[in-house]
């Protein structure tokens, strides 16, 4: 699959057919752990399963929140020159 959307919070991760292992998205309340490309190695709970894939909420404190918030804006400032 791919993100979506992504925040200091969670992700919204879209299921792509032709490149999916998974037939479903994995329960709600399940904890999973995710590579995320250019951003980083980050677990976190399935929370709701949209039509096309399903959102998790990242497990971590404030702080590390606030941290990938920030780490997520540099990129895309970066990005964006």
């Amino acid at each position: 699959g791919h993100v979506r959307d992504i925040s200091g919070s969670g992700a919204l991760l879209a299921m792509d057919s032709e490149l999916e292992t998974l037939d479903e998205p994995p329960e709600e309340g399940r904890y999973i752990d995710m590579d995320i490309e250019d951003v980083s190695y980050l677990g976190g709970q399935v929370v709701r399963h949209l039509d096309d894939g399903f959102a998790v909420r990242f497990d971590m404190d404030d702080d590390e929140c606030r941290n990938l918030a920030d780490e997520i804006i540099s990129q895309q400032l970066s990005m964006s020159e």
